[in-house]
């Protein structure tokens, strides 16, 4: 089995390396689950083991899934139909509107949330020849924002 350097991109109580080589060793996340039970083991501190609290959380976890799985048909003025997300969240982030009728200021944060997606994207599957043109289409993007960014800036100056 090939050897991996593990790192979180989130803060865990636990060595990422151990983490990471318990992941690989285990053929899915039931098995990773049926592991962590053993209060011995380094995960299952990580995992609310408190029924209703897990059932709890599990069921926002279901609603946010539906929420984020709705999208709307907007039909375009070529009278093309097109689906857009349903919901964007609100730019105090404490809930979601309709993305059809949000604000400027709610889209200028939905879109901000979007560029943040994309290059955490991109950093995630750069090695995967699947995700190739999604990640060369970000990082051109990127390239125009930078360029757009330094024409403004040379326009103020001047």
């Amino acid at each position: 089995m090939r050897a991996y350097k593990y790192k979180w991109t989130k803060q865990y109580a636990i060595d990422a390396q151990t983490a990471g080589e318990i992941f690989q060793n285990c053929g899915d996340d039931a098995a990773v689950l049926e592991l962590a039970r053993a209060q011995a083991h380094p995960l299952h501190s990580l995992l609310e083991w408190e029924q209703s609290r897990a059932a709890e959380a599990y069921r926002l976890h279901q609603v946010r899934q539906m929420r984020c799985s709705l999208v709307c048909e907007v039909v375009t003025k070529d009278h093309e139909v097109e689906n857009v997300r349903a919901f964007v969240r609100t730019v105090d982030r404490c809930g979601y509107v309709p993305t059809l009728e949000a604000n400027p200021q709610t889209l200028s944060a939905a879109e901000k949330t979007c560029w943040l997606q994309m290059k955490n994207f991109r950093a995630r599957w750069r090695g995967l020849q699947f995700a190739r043109v999604v990640v060369e289409a970000i990082e051109i993007k990127e390239q125009n924002l930078r360029r757009t960014k330094k024409t403004r800036q040379k326009k103020g100056a001047a």
